[in-house]
């Protein structure tokens, strides 16, 4: 027993001596790739820096000092850095750190004996600086340098780190990115001119990646649609009146930043969606009768849906309401509004009904309203009317109906 306690303290001793080992050349690294020079000289020397031609690689070495090269992107896409000795048998390491043009910023930061770095979104004509120096006896060891640009209009354009520089986004366009550091990335979507409802979709092209994201939907004002967060975000469905300017801004998780993503908006034609902002009774939707209605309360947004109609004589309209997958729960507020602005309660409900209401000829509105539970579930209904002489105040009947009278698709 006392021999085997030997062994195992003598195995901890060599696994901490080992991790500690490691972790100590990783700081000495990164200490001895910063540059060592006089900030007067650096300057100088970045002013004469290397031109590096992109598709080309460029052999070199490095000696004691830092080698400093610049290069400008020829198309809007993506690039790669590839560094790699000329002699497969050396292994000497290198730090390269890629810089902005005015140097004030560092986008990546990498160390090895083989370097690839991160796919960077740019555009045509932006300047990049690259810090080539030592890091481990590769002084003298002789490199291959390459900087791979690749044409792609569907990658982000940085900078595009805030509303005014936002990327455009086109619907049904995927759009690939990488979100920096601690930074955003921003896209403009204008919905197309036809009618119809939009969905989001975030995803790693990359399954082994496994980090996530924070996905926020607003207008020009700012207002908030929609907030998600996850590894793969799918979104509720969104319908906006055509022509309608979203921004969607995408941050990275705490340590999730470089992980390629692809964003997706899905437009799907409807005249039968709702259309935000459909907000109050001045900007409620137009419906017919005897059409199936479908929407959804957005829980970002402080959401409520009105829906405006006539009613072309005195009668009775019933309202058919419920969930359009009956699975869901939560309940609705189903108000009556006519056009002074007074309110009726009709109903709060999360199953499927019907609510007949006698009303006097005029226009009237339906508000809707998720009383618990109901946000980001959607809902759909139907009006129906029958002529029939009233007098006096309004009145509302109820009867629940089996569930499976309510069909749960929408075209």
């Amino acid at each position: 027993m006392e021999e085997i306690m030997k062994k195992r303290h003598l195995f901890s001793r060599k696994t901490w001596l080992s991790v500690f080992t490691a972790i100590t050349f990783m700081i000495t690294e990164a200490f001895l790739c910063q540059p060592s020079v006089p900030k007067d000289v650096q300057a100088q020397e970045f002013t004469t820096a290397e031109t590096l031609p992109v598709n080309t690689p460029v052999t070199d070495i490095t000696g004691d000092n830092i080698k400093y090269y610049t290069f400008q992107s020829t198309e809007d896409g993506y690039f790669t850095i590839n560094i790699k000795h000329k002699d497969i048998t050396q292994t000497g390491r290198w730090c390269m750190v890629l810089r902005n043009k005015d140097r004030s910023y560092v986008y990546e930061t990498m160390y090895g004996d083989s370097i690839t770095s991160h796919k960077w979104p740019c555009v045509k004509g932006k300047t990049y600086y690259i810090d080539l120096s030592d890091s481990y006896g590769s002084s003298k060891q002789a490199y291959e340098l390459v900087v791979t640009q690749t044409a792609d209009p569907n990658w982000e354009r940085e900078e595009n780190d805030n509303q005014e520089t936002a990327t455009p986004l086109a619907c049904d366009s995927p759009m690939n990115g990488m979100v920096e550091n601690e930074g955003s990335d921003w896209f403009k979507l204008e919905t197309p001119a036809a009618a119809g409802y939009v969905t989001f979709s975030l995803v790693h092209p990359d399954i082994a990646e496994k980090g996530g994201w924070t996905m926020t939907i607003q207008d020009a004002s700012g207002k908030v649609y929609g907030k998600y967060n996850g590894s793969s975000i799918n979104t509720i469905k969104y319908g906006f009146a055509p022509g309608t300017i979203l921004y969607i801004k995408l941050t990275a998780n705490y340590g999730d930043d470089r992980q390629l993503y692809t964003l997706t908006a899905s437009f799907t034609p409807s005249v039968t969606f709702e259309s935000e902002p459909n907000d109050s009774a001045a900007n409620a939707d137009s419906i017919a009768y005897n059409t199936d209605y479908c929407g959804v309360i957005n829980s970002s947004a402080d959401d409520v849906d009105y829906y405006s109609f006539t009613n072309p004589a005195a009668g009775k309209v019933t309202i058919h309401f419920g969930p359009v997958d009956i699975s869901n729960t939560g309940k609705w507020n189903l108000t009556l509004v006519d056009a002074s602005g007074n309110e009726t309660s009709l109903l709060q409900t999360e199953t499927t009904q019907d609510v007949t209401s006698l009303l006097k000829k005029g226009t009237y509105y339906l508000k809707i309203t998720d009383s618990w539970g109901a946000s980001n579930k959607d809902y759909t209904f139907r009006l129906s009317r029958k002529n029939y002489n009233i007098s006096g105040k309004t009145k509302i009947q109820k009867a629940k109906l089996p569930e499976n009278t309510l069909s749960n698709t929408l075209n």
